[in-house]
């Protein structure tokens, strides 16, 4: 019953999960831990709406008792609440009665009435319910943390990931974000190859390392968490490729110029910069702008200044292409920052083959 109850649900746009050992049931902690037989949550506007299934496999009086008591206590939890029991035990004749009296409880209480055979039909509709806001919470995090695929981020999420106690589903959405766009990436060999989650999250994405190969010392992709947004960014900052990269960019000036002149008539914005950095320890350095410029303001002379730049510093230069995506931004509630990330590496990849080419 559970698998047909959530696929029902699951067709009205419902994020499921049922209680079996093969997934992640959510739980009713205040209430002696209790897992909810089958519990979904959807987006609507502003606030989600979480429901909870109780389902029994009989009439009998026990069954019906514990169901209709069970579905009241998910009313502080949830949005709407169900019962559900056989359609086979519903539509015979001697249950007549007892099907009658299961509508007229589940009537008065505002709780749906579902009948399960091959598929799901609602006998009575569950009512839209008050919420105890802060039990509902509990739920839509459980949802969160055990959630399968990427489907966006809140804009509290940003402000949750560095408060302790508060971000493992934020780190758990953020990890389903990396692993898709790896899943992406992979075509275009490029892998994830490093992953810092501690007072700042982000993934790395290059090609394979080599045996004692260190991710920063090759130019390689970063997908940042930050506490406005996401950010992807193109990193290079080991000598040796940035100076093959200067000798390219000679090589090739007007396909070097082309390519720069594409990010221009972008619709991403890519803040390019050239970075003077001393490494202080672990992840953390000194840096200092040499130059900087957005991509919607690129011309001739402004791509010749950039590398002038990096000839120019006297430290250990960095060139650096940012893409951010603000917290506020409709991509980053929804599945399509993936895609949105993979367009932001189709459209650097040519500038990322003139600092790798031999």
């Amino acid at each position: 019953m559970y698998l047909i109850i959530a696929d029902h649900f699951h067709r009205l746009g419902y994020d499921t999960r049922i209680d079996s050992p093969q997934q992640n049931g959510i739980k009713f902690d205040l209430l002696k831990g209790w897992t909810i037989d089958v519990a979904g949550m959807r987006k609507r506007g502003g606030t989600p709406e979480v429901i909870a299934v109780e389902a029994k496999n009989d009439l009998g009086a026990q069954s019906v008792t514990q169901a209709i008591s069970q579905a009241e206590m998910y009313k502080n939890v949830c949005t709407k609440v169900y019962v559900a029991f056989p359609g086979k035990h519903l539509g015979l004749k001697e249950n007549k009665e007892v099907t009658t009296e299961i509508q007229e409880l589940c009537e008065t209480k505002g709780i749906g009435l579902l009948s399960v055979r091959r598929e799901c039909k609602e006998i009575v509709k569950a009512t839209s319910l008050p919420l105890r806001i802060h039990m509902y919470n509990d739920i839509v995090n459980q949802f969160k943390g055990t959630a399968r695929h990427f489907e966006g981020f809140d804009v509290e999420d940003f402000a949750r990931a560095y408060v302790d106690g508060d971000s493992e589903y934020v780190r758990h959405k953020f990890g389903l974000l990396a692993e898709e766009l790896n899943d992406k990436l992979a075509p275009r060999e490029l892998y994830l190859s490093h992953s810092v989650r501690g007072t700042n999250w982000w993934y790395s994405y290059s090609r394979k390392l080599r045996v004692g190969e260190r991710y920063y010392n090759i130019p390689h992709f970063t997908l940042s968490l930050r506490d406005d947004g996401v950010v992807m960014e193109l990193i290079t900052r080991d000598k040796a490729h940035l100076s093959r990269f200067k000798k390219n960019i000679k090589k090739k000036w007007k396909r070097f110029i082309s390519v720069m002149m594409s990010l221009k008539t972008s619709r991403f914005r890519y803040d390019i910069s050239v970075l003077e950095n001393v490494h202080v320890k672990g992840y953390v350095t000194n840096t200092a702008s040499s130059y900087e410029v957005n991509s919607k303001y690129l011309n001739r002379e402004r791509v010749s200044r950039l590398v002038e730049s990096l000839t120019e510093v006297a430290g250990n230069a960095w060139l650096m292409i940012e893409c951010p995506f603000h917290m506020a931004n409709d991509e980053v509630k929804s599945r399509e920052l993936v895609d949105s990330l993979g367009k932001i590496v189709d459209e650097l990849r040519p500038i990322y083959e003139f600092i790798i080419q031999q």
